[in-house]
């Protein structure tokens, strides 16, 4: 609407004229930087490839490496529902008899926590998609090292995309949780025989998700690394 639109462009140009005329502290301002990159909630790009080499150098293009792992949802409700739909994570790899290969199993669960009473802009439904509201729809995906092998779903619609993105496999799969609901999606792979690892990156949620790995739960909010 137009209020809407018209408190959105008074917040921006408060916050520049904040930037702009008054002091700053910064050392709060570098420690909240450092923070908003290593959860990967502010990235870099640049077409000019000097400055994006500066940029990857710095940790902050974004950029994957070939052992990273990642769970992420992408909001395809036009809403702002993802602060009330919570992830977790729930990692098993088992290594298979002899030489076998290790197998994997990501158990991931969604909750939707949306409480009554928000407005068409936070729940929806958004006008033409046929949903409503509280609900969300959207897509899992999953990156997983290039060495994984043989991913597969169960718990959601068939796979929408299976392929690579930059150095490791994305595989996304639809989901639609309505208001109060749940929903399980698991991804089944291979990894080969032995020992490895892998780094969890962040999704840059507004709540990390939450990662259950042999005993221990680990937040996405920052990097970590996962053994076996």
């Amino acid at each position: 609407s137009k209020v809407r639109v018209d408190r959105l462009r008074a917040l921006a140009t408060a916050s520049l004229d904040a930037l702009n005329n008054e002091s700053l502290d910064l050392k709060s301002l570098a420690d909240a930087m450092t923070s908003a990159t290593s959860g990967r909630h502010l990235l870099l790009w640049s077409a000019d490839p000097a400055a994006e080499s500066a940029w990857q150098a710095g940790g902050v293009g974004g950029q994957l490496s070939s052992s990273s792992a990642m769970v992420a949802l992408i909001n395809r409700g036009g809403n702002k529902l993802d602060q009330y739909l919570s992830v977790q994570a729930d990692l098993s790899l088992t290594s298979g008899p002899g030489s076998g290969a290790t197998r994997g199993s990501l158990t991931v669960d969604l909750q939707n926590q949306t409480p009554p009473g928000q407005s068409q802009f936070i729940a929806g439904p958004y006008p033409g998609l046929g949903t409503s509201y509280g609900e969300y729809i959207g897509l899992l995906a999953v990156n997983l090292p290039p060495q994984a092998s043989h991913l597969q779903v169960a718990g959601g619609a068939p796979v929408d995309v299976l392929g690579a993105e930059g150095p490791v496999w994305v595989l996304a799969t639809p989901v639609d949780v309505h208001a109060g609901a749940t929903q399980q999606i698991v991804v089944t792979f291979e990894l080969p025989a032995g020992h490895g690892s892998m780094t969890v990156v962040p999704s840059a949620r507004l709540a990390p998700v939450s990662w259950h790995y042999r005993g221990a739960v680990h937040s996405d909010a920052t990097a970590f690394n996962l053994s076996w």
